[in-house]
């Protein structure tokens, strides 16, 4: 079972070195980082998985304990700075989660060293799994499952996609983006099917509604952290 969650409000958003700091306190590494981004075709593609998230990457410490994330992103998959990746999202919704049980040392060098054998990959703007090319929920799965032998999240069709799909405009949408022709039969996987996950835990979530900015952070997790974080 998570741990209980811990509310808090504020009338105006954090900024960004807050935040960052925030989630600096509470991140392990492999961690699972995930992002609304505020623009109005990442909105349409969460909401098609009945999720706010639109973005994820997998949070790592270098050797000289700075956090960065590996993520797939357009043009090429890349590392970035924690808090130059959170900026995507620290004004909207973004969420931490945690493998449960957590990682071990070797676990978490094999899930880098997986995740950055797919740096430098070419973004693919149609989903499509089975490509060479990579997108961001699908770096994660795949990093997950060559590392760990754990898959995070579930591949689907898009006709299950959009059958599963409570936005009204989903497929509207997503018939705009294909030129007119949705490829139903085509696998993808959603950073939405991979925060909904059971085997992930939640460590940390700052939500925006309109005014009023809402933190949950779970209870005690500095001291939760696997033995090997600093």
């Amino acid at each position: 079972m998570a741990p209980l969650l811990q509310a808090k409000g504020s009338k105006k958003p954090a900024g960004l070195e807050e935040v960052c700091d925030e989630v600096k306190e509470v991140v392990a590494q492999g961690d699972i980082v995930f992002v609304e981004i505020n623009n109005q075709i990442f909105k349409h593609v969460a909401d098609t998985q009945n999720s706010w998230a639109s973005h994820v990457g997998l949070a790592f410490q270098d050797a000289d304990e700075q956090w960065y994330v590996v993520e797939s992103t357009i043009p090429l998959s890349k590392k970035t700075p924690l808090c130059e990746y959170l900026k995507k999202g620290y004004e909207s919704h973004m969420g931490v989660k945690r493998l449960r049980g957590g990682l071990n040392l070797a676990e978490v060098e094999d899930l880098r060293d997986a995740a950055e054998s797919r740096l430098g990959i070419l973004y693919h703007l149609g989903f499509k799994y089975e490509s060479a090319r990579q997108f961001c929920s699908k770096l994660v799965y795949q990093s997950f499952d060559e590392a760990l032998g754990i898959e995070i999240g579930k591949k689907q069709t898009f006709r299950e996609l959009l059958d599963e799909s409570e936005h009204p405009e989903g497929e509207k949408f997503w018939k705009k983006w294909f030129f007119g022709f949705i490829p139903w039969s085509r696998v993808t996987v959603t950073p939405g099917s991979q925060f909904k996950d059971d085997k992930l835990d939640p460590i940390y979530e700052r939500e925006a509604d309109e005014r009023l900015f809402k933190l949950l952070i779970v209870d005690k997790l500095k001291s939760q952290r696997p033995s090997f974080e600093k």
